[in-house]
């Protein structure tokens, strides 16, 4: 029979083995390039669609307020922790009285 041949078994190995190669080649040179392009290019939209909607948010007038009185807190906690000008002068005195009282030389 024709189909019990072993030319005929090998043959159509080889033909099957080649074909699938050929598809495996043809996948990895073609489509992972494209499915890796399409995956970044997904990725880049989003952060371009992230970026739009927070600078629309940012447009809206009550955003505008809340950043305003966000901003006055950050700033009345951030005077907590500076000294005035004039009471700059004064801390270096104590701190140098300090500093004598104790025997530092250097400081």
């Amino acid at each position: 029979m024709l189909f019990k041949s072993k030319k005929y078994i090998c043959a159509v190995a080889v033909f099957w083995g080649a074909a699938v190669v050929a598809l495996v080649s043809c996948y990895m040179l073609v489509v992972q390039p494209r499915r890796i392009a399409a995956k970044n290019i997904e990725t880049q939209f989003s952060e371009k669609q992230q970026q739009l909607r927070i600078a629309q948010q940012s447009a809206e007038e009550q955003n505008k307020t809340q950043k305003t009185k966000r901003l006055q807190s950050w700033q009345e906690k951030l005077s907590e922790f500076v000294i005035d000008d004039g009471e700059a002068a004064g801390l270096i005195f104590e701190i140098s009285q300090i500093a004598n009282n104790i025997g530092v030389t250097q400081f």
